[in-house]
C-alpha cells in the first residue's frame, strides 16, 4: 500500500508518503545454498571489492542513510550483494542476505499473478472487473466501478482515487497501530475510504496512482481463482524461481528482516522511538499493503526477479506485450505498464519499479541491452533521488565486485567496513 513512487525520480511522492576499519568478510556461495554470515565466511575482500565498498560508503554516508545492500544480477546469471552499515536500533551489522519490506516492488508480483491468470483464461485483463466483483455491495460503491479492467487498475489508469490520501485513513491507520501493534487493517477496510468518491477520471483517459486499485485487483485476483494471493504467489513463483529469500510481509514478525529508521520529518504513524522493530517486532502490521506491495525480500532475490520478469522467463506462457502495454505518466520519457516503469528507449530502456514503506524504501531496474539487473535497498524512508542517486552506482559496483569471470560462483555475499 505504501509503496508509491513517481517515474521520473522512480521515487515515492504522494501526499502524508511525500517522500520516499577492520577488514570484515565475503561470503562466496555456489549455486542455491544459504548466505553464509559473519564469523562463517573467513575470506578476504577483492580489490574490486573493496572499490565497490568504498564508492558505495561514501554516498551511503553523504545521504545520511544508516545501512544499504546493493544487488547486481550479470548476464550470466551471476549475483553479487553487497551489506553495509547498521539495522536502526541495535547497530547490527547488515549481512548479504538482509530483508528490507520492498513496499510497492511487490505489485510486480501481483501484475505477473493476474498475466498468469489471464494467459490460463482465468481472468480476463481486459472486462470490466464487475464481472468478477459486481456482486459484491463494496464495489458496486466504488468509482468507475462498472467500467474500469483489470488492465487499467494494474496501469493506475482507471481513475481510481488512493485511500492513503484520504485523512481519516491516516488518522485510522495511527490509531490502529497505536491501540494494537498487530492488529490487522485488513484491505476492504481501506478500500471503504474511496466508497462513494468521485472517480478522477474517466478510465483510459488518464494517469493516478492508486493504492486502492491494487487492493480491488487483489480482490479479483482471489475470487476469480478461488485462491488466497500469498498462495498463489508460493505456488506460481516464488518457489518455482527459487526466490527464497522473499516472503509475504503479513506479521510483526519477519525472519532476516532489519530494522528500519523513520525520519522525525517522516513519521507517519507518530512512533517514538523511531525505529520500526523493538526485540525482533516490528512495532505496526505491515499486512495492511497487501496486493499494494506486501512483501520483505533481499537485494539479491530483487534481482533474480527483476531478470526474469523483465526477460520473459518468470513465467511459462508468454507475457511480454502485456506487461509492456502501457500508458504516459504526465512525466517525461516515463511510462507504466503492468507494474512496470518504463524509461528511455531503444538500447537505452530500462524496466523497473520502487518502494517505500515507513523505515525502508527500495528500488529495482533492469536492463535489457546488457541483461543486467540492480537492486538497492535501505533501512530509512525513502528520500527525494535516493534510488536515482544509487542507480548508477550500484552498476559500477556491481561489475567492480563481481569481477570479470564468467565460471565464478552463481552468489557473491560481500559485507563492506
Amino acid at each position: 500500500m505504501m509503496g508509491l513512487h513517481s517515474f521520473a525520480s522512480m521515487v515515492p511522492r504522494f501526499g502524508w508518503m511525500k517522500k520516499t576499519i577492520a577488514w570484515l568478510t565475503i561470503v562466496a556461495v555456489v549455486n542455491d545454498a544459504p548466505v553464509a554470515k559473519g564469523a562463517d565466511a573467513p575470506a578476504l575482500l577483492t580489490e574490486g571489492q573493496r572499490d565497490a565498498c568504498t564508492l558505495l560508503e561514501r554516498a551511503m554516508t553523504e545521504r545520511g542513510l544508516p545501512g544499504l545492500t546493493v544487488g547486481y544480477a550479470r548476464a550470466d546469471g551471476a549475483v553479487t550483494e553487497i551489506a553495509l552499515g547498521h539495522s536502526a536500533g541495535d547497530n547490527a551489522p547488515i549481512q548479504p542476505g538482509a530483508k528490507f519490506l520492498s513496499g510497492s516492488i511487490g505489485k510486480t508480483f501481483v501484475a505477473a499473478i493476474a498475466m498468469d491468470l489471464h494467459e490460463r483464461g482465468v481472468l480476463d485483463l481486459d472486462a470490466p472487473v464487475k464481472n468478477v466483483l459486481g456482486t459484491e455491495d463494496w464495489y458496486r460503491r466504488l468509482p468507475n466501478s462498472d467500467i474500469v479492467t483489470l488492465r487499467q487498475l494494474l496501469t493506475h489508469s482507471g481513475g481510481m482515487p488512493t485511500h492513503v490520501e484520504d485523512p481519516a485513513f491516516q488518522k485510522a491507520i495511527v490509531e490502529r497501530i497505536h491501540s494494537c501493534a498487530t492488529c490487522l487493517f485488513s484491505a476492504l477496510e481501506a478500500i471503504k475510504f474511496v466508497d462513494g468518491a468521485q472517480p478522477l477520471f474517466a478510465p483510459g483517459q488518464g494517469w493516478a496512482y492508486s493504492e486502492t486499485g491494487y487492493l480491488v485487483a487483489g480482490m479479483a485476483i482471489e475470487k476469480a481463482a478461488g485462491a488466497r494471493y500469498y498462495d498463489l504467489l508460493r505456488e506460481r513463483l516464488l518457489k518455482p524461481l527459487g526466490l527464497n529469500e522473499t516472503i509475504p510481509s503479513d506479521a510483526n514478525v519477519l525472519p532476516g528482516l532489519v530494522s528500519g529508521q523513520i525520519a522525525p520529518d517522516e513519521n507517519y504513524f507518530n512512533l517514538s522511538p523511531l525505529t520500526t522493530m523493538q526485540a525482533g517486532r516490528l512495532r505496526y502490521n505491515p499486512a495492511f499493503e497487501w496486493t499494494g506491495g506486501g512483501l520483505a525480500a533481499s537485494s539479491s532475490d530483487l534481482v533474480r526477479w527483476a531478470r526474469l520478469l523483465y526477460s520473459g522467463r518468470a513465467l511459462p506462457e508468454p507475457y511480454l506485450h502485456d506487461l509492456f502495454t502501457s500508458v504516459p505518466t504526465g512525466e517525461s520519457d516515463a511510462r507504466y505498464g503492468l507494474a512496470v516503469g518504463i524509461r528511455g528507449r531503444g538500447v537505452n530502456v530500462s524496466y523497473g519499479h520502487t518502494g517505500s514503506i515507513p523505515g525502508y524504501s527500495s528500488g529495482m531496474r533492469y536492463f535489457p541491452a546488457t541483461d543486467t539487473a540492480i537492486a538497492v535497498q535501505t533501512n530509512v524512508d525513502a528520500r527525494d533521488g535516493t534510488f536515482d542517486h544509487f542507480a548508477a552506482l550500484a552498476v559500477q559496483a556491481g561489475v567492480l565486485a563481481s569481477g570479470l569471470a564468467s565460471n565464478g560462483p552463481k552468489f557473491t555475499g560481500v559485507r563492506c567496513p
